[in-house]
């Protein structure tokens, strides 16, 4: 229970069948009708970034081709991170 702390989740994923998942997870959980979700295939980076208290990338670093792109997407999402940036690969 987030007891009222979680006010707001982003899903990011090109998958519309992750989206989709994602989405009937989340609603299978108590309360997520007081959460406002925000689903979308594409992060937009334009204008001043959104920071939010916690960052996952799940299994995407890896797909990238180089390790230029890969360093420019960390610095991206640290850029949007307040507190916690969680990488999974």
């Amino acid at each position: 229970a987030w007891n009222g702390s979680l006010k707001r989740i982003s899903v990011v994923d090109i998958s519309e069948d992750m989206l989709l998942m994602a989405k009937r997870f989340l609603e299978g959980i108590e309360r997520v009708s007081q959460l406002t979700i925000e689903m979308k295939r594409f992060l937009t980076l334009l204008g001043k970034p959104q920071n939010f208290d916690l960052v996952v990338s799940s299994f995407s670093l890896s797909d990238l081709p180089d390790d230029g792109l890969r360093s420019q997407s960390i610095k991206s999402l640290w850029d949007q991170t307040k507190d916690f940036l969680v990488l999974v690969e």
